[in-house]
Order: structure tokens, then sequence, then C-alpha cells
């Protein structure tokens, strides 16, 4: 993050970093969807080195949800007031 040389950037990062800690952790116990969860990151990754936003908006897109997906099942309820397009 800091290599983006983005003040706005790096703040957003670290306080949805700090907010999602708890959630991150809960939402990846088993090995599988821990598995699931790098393979995305790899992916989304990929789609960032390519410049391709169509692809990375599409992948960001689905990690948040089945996110959302995991944390429901352990309890979590949607505080976050972003809306996705």
């Amino acid at each position: 993050m800091q290599a983006a040389n983005n003040g706005i950037l790096l703040e957003t990062h670290q306080a949805l970093c700090n907010r999602f800690v708890r959630y991150r952790f809960a939402g990846n116990r088993s090995e599988e969807r821990w598995h699931k969860a790098v393979l995305e990151h790899q992916h989304i990754l990929m789609a960032l080195e390519d410049r391709d936003a169509a692809r990375l908006r599409y992948l960001m897109q689905a990690h948040v949800l089945n996110g959302w997906r995991i944390a429901r099942v352990h309890g979590f309820r949607r505080s976050c007031r972003f809306q996705i397009y």
C-alpha cells in the first residue's frame, strides 16, 4: 500500500483492516475457506497487474459478497455503509 504513494488509499486500507480483523479470522476457520480466500486474492492481484479493470471489479465484488456470506454464517451483521454497483 505504501508503494502506491497515496495517503488516502493508505488511510482507507488501514481503517478497513482494523475493522475486519475479527471477521477475517472467524470467516476463514476452515482450511478449505482459507485456501479459497487466498486464491481469490491471487486472482485479484493478477487483475491488478494486468490492469484489467472489468475483471478486477468482478473479482472484488465476488470476494466481498463471499466474505459477507461467510460472515453471516458466523453471526456477523453487515454494518458497513457501502454499496456494490
